[in-house]
């Protein structure tokens, strides 16, 4: 056998072997880390409990840490459920997951490993940095003393009073042991849908009020499954434009989160800007939940001090999450069309202008199911073209607020006024009035709001020349 056949062979037997050897290794090592159930939990019993107790018998905790020390509490709630409270100020909300995984640790205590049967001197591990005391409800309580961290700082020593034993208690545990009331405060804000709000108020420093309203009933939320928000203020009775309320506030509030506490009972609230906010954001739901924040100064170049309307602590936030709310334009928030009507909704318009003359129209919807989407409009008394008419009336329909100019006081009459009268006799008309502001714009109003808006005199010019055209034609085809 030459010398390449036998280096060939010799190289895979080498390679057969390391394949057979690596099989072997993780057969061997899905056998050691997938244990069956039966295995984890009789390993799980052998660790020694250092205090026999269960979580219902636990009624009281105290944690000191050097000088610093807090009692928390365990009440019943107004619905029966078991909370936890801080003892002396009930106004501070604690986030309950936090605060059970937290008193857990003094009654459900598992030692990874006792270390020594008997401790001659417990200053030397450290023990007594923090002492937390159990409560039960039979009177008696428990000690547990938290040392330092092992050198691999995997674990903390730990005795328990009445045991002369040095424990080992998983890093984990320790460090929910070593939190303060600041880390268990609750910073959830609750969840909203925007589909549900009935009332929103966000007021920015130095400039007017937002003031959004659900102006509709219970039924009618159930019934289209969401609820339109209507402004109050600055602009009374005009919708909400969804898709600009969404992307500029809504979106970016679902995202903001309160990152941490920087104060707990703060007594000068001017230190944070909080006492004059630069922003402050109202938002109620159908089902009542609700939130109001309040925003402050800048703590860096990317977080804001925040505070509850109604709780003491202040956090910090993330301003990113509200930047859309500052310096709005408030205009662009409204839904801009000046009265969309739709035309199976009505069956006579009637345009009233100084310089254009008067004109009736009738829209003559059919009533037949099968005939609803057809019409036969009457314009002056000539019946006109249905799909040119359609074109006609969504230019009607279709006038645009250019932009608000404030509020201005009603001239004596309109220069042109459209009433829409309803095809339910019961409802009352819309009408909409025209003042002229100059040679490029006309002021805009429905007859209830205030004379706020303008519209371009190009949007009138085109509704008339549309018009003009239309009963053109039907007179030559006549």
């Amino acid at each position: 056998m030459s010398r390449s056949a036998r280096q060939m062979l010799t190289l895979g037997v080498l390679v057969l072997v390391f394949g057979g050897l690596t099989l072997l290794f993780f057969m061997t090592q899905e056998e050691e880390y997938l244990p069956d159930e039966e295995d984890i939990v009789a390993t799980v019993a052998a660790m020694p409990r250092l205090i026999d107790r269960t979580a219902r018998e636990l009624v009281q905790a105290t944690f000191t840490k050097g000088d610093r020390s807090f009692t928390l509490l365990e009440l019943e709630s107004d619905d029966g459920d078991a909370i936890w409270v801080y003892e002396g100020n009930e106004d501070i909300i604690l986030n309950q997951n936090a605060v059970r995984d937290m008193v857990r640790n003094v009654f459900i205590l598992i030692s990874q490993e006792q270390v020594l049967d008997q401790v001659t001197n417990p200053a030397e591990f450290g023990i007594g940095q923090l002492v937390a005391t159990g409560y039960f409800y039979d009177g008696t309580q428990a000690v547990v003393r938290l040392g330092n961290l092992t050198p691999d700082h995997r674990h903390y020593y730990t005795m328990v009073d009445g045991d002369s034993g040095l424990h080992l208690l998983p890093t984990i545990n320790g460090e929910r042991m070593l939190q303060g009331v600041e880390d268990i405060v609750d910073r959830q804000l609750p969840f909203l849908d925007s589909q549900t709000l009935v009332e929103l108020y966000i007021r920015e420093r130095g400039r007017d009020a937002l003031e959004f309203e659900f102006d509709g009933t219970e039924e009618v939320a159930m019934q289209f499954g969401g609820t339109w928000l209507t402004m109050m203020a600055p602009f009374p009775d005009r919708a909400i434009n969804s898709a600009i309320f969404d992307g500029s506030i809504w979106q970016p509030f679902q995202d903001f989160m309160l990152t941490e506490v920087v104060e707990l009972l703060p007594t000068n609230l001017a230190r944070f800007g909080l006492d004059d906010p630069l922003l402050e954001f109202y938002v109620e739901d159908f089902f009542g939940d609700s939130v109001h924040l309040l925003f402050g100064n800048m703590h860096d170049d990317e977080q804001i001090y925040v505070k509850f309307g109604d709780r003491p602590h202040v956090f910090l936030g993330e301003r990113r999450h509200i930047e859309g709310m500052l310096g709005i334009n408030h205009f662009s928030l409204i839904d801009r069309f000046v009265a969309l009507v739709p035309i199976v909704d009505t069956y006579r318009v009637v345009i009233e202008s100084t310089t254009r003359g008067n004109h009736e129209i009738f829209i003559n919807n059919y009533q037949d199911e099968e005939e609803r989407d057809r019409i036969a409009p009457v314009i002056d008394g000539r019946e006109v073209d249905d799909t040119a008419f359609r074109r006609l009336y969504q230019s009607m329909i279709g006038i645009m607020l250019d932009r608000a100019i404030g509020i201005q006081e009603v001239p004596a009459r309109p220069d042109m006024t459209i009433t829409y009268h309803m095809e339910d006799r019961n409802e009352p008309p819309i009408v909409v009035e025209f003042f002229e502001l100059d040679s490029n714009f006309y002021m805009v109003r429905q007859q209830t709001e205030e004379l706020q808006f303008v519209t371009s005199r190009l949007a009138l010019e085109s509704l008339f020349e549309s018009m003009g055209n239309i009963l053109a034609v039907q007179l030559y085809v006549g």
